[in-house]
């Protein structure tokens, strides 16, 4: 038996996903979460936040196993879609995950106290 993509998506995919709000990642991260942003390394660069660990979307798969079980992380980028795509990866690989449901860069517009250093003028 095969499935389509979409039932595939609405029976497997969405019940094991869960997205967090900004205002519920940040909580999370204030109680031991770690933020898992995505994206390449230039735009990391460009806005690192507190407790994150980056691996860009594109090699995670190669890394993933090096990523802490026992650690819970929030999967975050500026494409929610590419950041839960992420988090069904390591769900697979038995990682703790959640997705970002917004853009990173929403979240350090709205929170800029998310960030490591504040942004050079």
């Amino acid at each position: 038996m095969r499935l389509s993509l979409d039932d595939f998506n609405e029976l497997i995919h969405k019940p094991l996903l869960r997205e967090v709000s900004a205002k519920l990642a940040i909580a999370q991260v204030d109680c031991g979460w770690r933020w898992l942003d995505i994206r390449y390394p230039e735009e990391h660069a460009m806005g690192v936040m507190r407790n994150s660990q980056n691996i860009p979307f594109n090699i995670l798969r190669l890394h993933a196993n090096r990523l802490d079980k026992k650690r819970p992380y929030i999967v975050c980028s500026d494409d929610p879609t590419q950041s839960a795509g992420r988090a069904f990866l390591l769900l697979e690989r038995g990682l703790p995950v959640v997705y970002l449901n917004d853009k990173i860069s929403a979240l350090l517009n709205a929170h800029p106290s998310t960030l490591a250093r504040p942004k050079s003028e």
